[in-house]
């Protein structure tokens, strides 16, 4: 039996996500047997990817009217089909390594209920991972040791958590603003720890555009992610990795989450209705989410420096905004 399930939704598999999503779909099908996973949706070229690498494919689940998948059935599925005790759902664009899964067995085995959510390593990489100098793997923390940017606590793109432990969530539409953070949020309310692995785990995010979404206005701003906020009660219900209550350190301790970021986070939420309504002043000055970045400034994982030992220090991001599909 698989120790985790990583269940995700990709889009059409044309154009540059056809790399993407195959680069981050093999990155996961490399850490079988302790991993199995599942692509859920009907998606042009979904169906083929599973028979390709001999994947478990789910074609339905509810939509919006325009084919975008509902949090609710998607992570319903995805928990009623794992064979494993842990489940994770993971954006079609993020690669994984072995220290994802050694991350799991270390949360899962000191803790009985978790989320486990980390920072992801933004990379811009027009290769298929199969190009890359073997082993892929040393050759991505190479690359991104040598010019990738650590993107801000915002950007939540993975959710490792035990199967069972969301029984019933909200109907948001997936891959717009706001269904990720809520989801810290629900799982704060309910006295669940929230684990930071950003130090643990190497998650690699492939740079795209938004044609899948309409363009980035239509992500960010449009009916959909509008829908979202009204459905989770507004912005006073969202919370990302910087309200992580545990922290996962690169040697594999878990210890409470302490820091800047953590305590910045956690001034943003609490003088939420201030800071939302000095927004322009605040981003004129430079007071917005890359000063948070800045201030974090977490460090470069310990398998970095056994690859490079002139490893500049992480680049704050340059986006302020949230996870999208």
């Amino acid at each position: 039996m698989p120790e985790v399930t990583i269940f995700a939704t990709p889009k059409r598999f044309t154009g540059q996500f056809d790399r993407i999503q195959r680069n981050a779909i093999e990155s996961w099908v490399a850490l079988e047997p302790a991993v199995e996973v599942i692509l859920i949706g009907d998606d042009d070229g979904t169906a083929d990817m599973c028979r390709q690498h001999g994947l478990r494919h789910v074609a339905e689940v509810a939509t919006t009217a325009t084919g975008i998948p509902l949090l609710s059935s998607l992570w319903g599925i995805g928990q009623e089909h794992a064979r494993s005790p842990i489940a994770c759902f993971v954006n079609a664009d993020i690669i994984l390594t072995d220290d994802f899964l050694a991350a799991v067995r270390r949360v899962s085995s000191e803790m009985t209920d978790f989320l486990m959510i980390g920072q992801r390593w933004d990379l811009e990489l027009t290769q298929r991972l199969r190009e890359l100098k073997s082993p892929w793997e040393s050759a991505v923390r190479a690359d991104v040791a040598r010019r990738g940017t650590l993107n801000s606590p915002l950007w939540v793109d993975y959710f490792a958590f035990p199967v069972g432990q969301y029984p019933d969530l909200l109907p948001c539409v997936i891959g717009r603003p706001g269904y990720d953070h809520w989801i810290v949020w629900e799982t704060l309310q309910r006295g669940i720890p929230v684990v930071d692995t950003t130090d643990a785990v190497l998650a690699v995010h492939q740079h795209h555009d938004y044609s899948h979404g309409g363009g980035k206005r239509a992500v960010y701003n449009g009916a959909d992610a509008e829908y979202n906020y009204g459905l989770i009660g507004g912005r006073a219900h969202l919370r990302h990795i910087g309200h992580a209550t545990r922290r996962l350190t690169a040697d594999g301790r878990i210890v409470r989450a302490r820091g800047m970021k953590y305590t910045t986070s956690a001034l943003h939420s609490r003088f939420g209705g201030v800071i939302g309504a000095t927004a322009s002043v605040r981003h004129r000055l430079g007071l917005n989410a890359e000063l948070l970045q800045r201030l974090s400034r977490p460090k470069v994982p310990v398998d970095y420096a056994a690859t490079d030992s002139t490893i500049p220090a992480p680049r704050p991001a340059t986006t302020s905004r949230q996870s999208h599909r």
